[in-house]
């Protein structure tokens, strides 16, 4: 839900208030029209409150400290977004994006091409990946049925096979050389699984023709 006539310093309705601004009535069809220019990608500022790191330092540290945030620009997909319900100044969205997106900047960014202010009221995550809300358990009702798999919870990630002959350094938690894996499928996600046989032994990232440890799962 995006509130227009505001702006905060986190881009949400939790933050301290910069700016309020008077603004009439904008017309649904101009709305619906500005959507255009996010479909199907654009380049999207990350937010200064946000766990993106420059340097090994999340950039909500320097913002926090009202230091000069780093700006970092990248591209990010947005599949569609759809309005909900519309009583100003409320704009209630659905919005189907790929990972990385940061939904807070995308509010921020669709009420400045309409010329205005505003910030993000509320925001409900509604499905990612294999999981949706519709599906969802409260935490009592959750059993050992419900459990499961890594792979399957990281569907969007990379994939690659250990060689056996390295299984001790990589349950130790080292990092995976070029001639130490196999069977590499790669995918447009930052992150990658590795398997030793079946086994997942944990999420990496991709650094030249290495595989490094992000979390260790063995």
């Amino acid at each position: 839900v995006i509130l227009f006539g505001v702006r905060t310093t986190t881009q949400d309705i939790e933050g301290r208030i910069l700016e309020r601004r008077d603004i009439s009535h904008i017309d649904y069809g101009e709305i619906v029209y500005a959507f255009d220019s996010f479909i199907p990608s654009y380049n999207q500022r990350t937010p200064p409150f946000s766990a993106r790191k420059h340097h090994g330092k999340k950039l909500y540290e320097y913002a926090r400290r009202e230091m000069p945030v780093p700006e970092i620009i990248r591209r990010v997909e947005i599949d569609s977004i759809r309005v909900l319900d519309y009583a100003f100044p409320l704009l209630t969205v659905e919005v189907v994006c790929g990972t990385g997106t940061y939904i807070r900047q995308l509010a921020e960014d669709i009420c400045s091409s309409l010329g205005t202010i505003g910030t993000l009221f509320s925001l409900e995550r509604t499905r990612y990946g294999r999981f949706d809300i519709v599906f969802s358990s409260l935490l009592f009702d959750i059993t050992p049925d419900s459990v499961v798999s890594v792979e399957d919870v990281f569907q969007d990630f990379g994939r690659f096979k250990v060689k056996s002959e390295y299984e001790k350094l990589v349950k130790n938690g080292g990092r995976v050389h070029d001639d130490m894996y196999q069977d590499v499928v790669r995918i447009d996600s930052d992150f990658y699984l590795g398997f030793l046989e079946n086994m997942v032994t944990g999420i990496y990232k991709k650094e030249g023709t290495e595989f490094v440890p992000e979390v260790m799962l063995v």
